[in-house]
């Protein structure tokens, strides 16, 4: 302890010499530089630091920006994916209805071919009791004949008895032929329809249905066809497709309410004014003269056949129709009301025969 206490007096007491005095000042130089090369290391330290502290918090913000930026299109592919799950449930709602539409075609378009084949083997069925009938009535003439030569009552009587037997066979005829003409029309708006059908059914994805001969209406196929001569005409019957209504109508002007009829009533009483106007208030015409009717917009194959039918076959025809023929042409070849005037076949028709002259 006393040597403690006696260092610092003997070490001030040593230190009276100039030697000590330059090593004091040596150390306490020393000491400061010291401090100032401390104090330099310390402040560029923490430059740097700072430096790396600002280069740490832009990269901060740059990643909190490519954060954001991916949250954003996370949300986005999320908000896709389940609007992309709600149209796949909508399409496969109308996947199913689709495929439920195309069986409901199918089994109309079945139905239909199978009552379009029914109306076929009846009108073959009536053909041949038209033969049948028109023979029978051919062989009555000469038994009435050689019955009239036996003695007078007997001649008068037997007479009587076979002149009503043609009557009532040209009565079954006229109700055979009427029922016949009411078949075509049935068969002609059940190939519309199978023709309709197939359309709807192509729009909505069901694919190519194969549609046999005979429930085309547009195809290019020939068809036979048998001309059974008849007491009131020529009845013109396909085997195949299209079966010719006979041109076998009186031609009397009918005075009865049409909204109280049936399309196929309608169109019968058309056709039967219809031929009492050809050859008086148009000019009539034969299948030689006929003209190419489908130059004309809104006539098709089909449309050319109804026309021919009920005597139609000249542009020159046409380009005279005016309100009631075109209201009668309308309602025989059952077509859209107010399509001929929205079509002008008259101003077409009038126009092809200016190109022809």
């Amino acid at each position: 302890m006393e040597k403690i206490k006696s260092f610092l007096p003997d070490l001030f007491a040593a230190l009276n010499t100039d030697d000590s005095i330059a090593v004091l000042v040596f150390l306490g130089v020393s000491f400061l530089l010291g401090l100032l090369f401390g104090a330099w290391s310390r402040a560029g330290k923490i430059n740097r630091l700072k430096r790396e502290l600002a280069q740490k918090e832009t990269d901060l913000k740059e990643l909190r920006i490519q954060y954001d930026t991916l949250v954003g299109q996370y949300e986005t592919k999320e908000q896709e994916l389940k609007d992309s799950e709600v149209r796949f449930g909508e399409m496969t709602e109308d996947i199913n209805k689709l495929s439920n539409e195309r069986m409901h075609y199918q089994t109309e378009l079945r139905s239909a071919r199978e009552q379009l084949e029914r109306l076929q083997r009846e009108n073959l069925t009536y053909a041949a009791q038209v033969e049948e009938l028109q023979s029978g009535t051919t062989d009555l003439n000469p038994v009435v004949s050689s019955t009239s030569t036996s003695d007078s009552q007997t001649t008068d009587d037997s007479t009587d008895n076979k002149t009503v037997a043609p009557e009532a066979n040209n009565d079954r005829l006229a109700l055979i032929e009427e029922k016949l003409e009411r078949l075509v029309l049935e068969n002609a708006n059940l190939k519309e329809e199978i023709a309709s059908i197939e359309k709807v059914a192509l729009t909505a994805g069901a694919g190519a249905v194969v549609v046999g001969a005979g429930a085309s209406m547009s195809g290019g196929g020939t068809a036979t066809s048998a001309d059974i001569v008849t007491d009131k005409g020529v009845l013109d019957l396909s085997e195949t497709t299209v079966v010719d209504a006979p041109p076998t109508y009186e031609s009397e002007v009918l005075e009865e309410d049409y909204s109280e009829m049936s399309p196929q009533e309608r169109a019968s009483r058309a056709k039967a004014r219809i031929a009492a106007l050809v050859g008086t208030k148009i000019p009539s015409a034969t299948p030689e003269e006929k003209d190419d009717l489908k130059k004309l917009e809104g006539i098709g194959p089909f449309i050319e056949m109804k026309l021919n039918d009920i005597g139609i076959f000249t542009y020159e025809q046409i380009s005279m129709f005016d309100e009631d023929m075109i209201d009668l042409i309308t309602d025989a070849i059952q077509f859209f009301p107010g399509r001929i005037q929205k079509d002008d076949w008259m101003g077409q028709a009038a126009k092809q025969m200016e190109s022809i002259i």
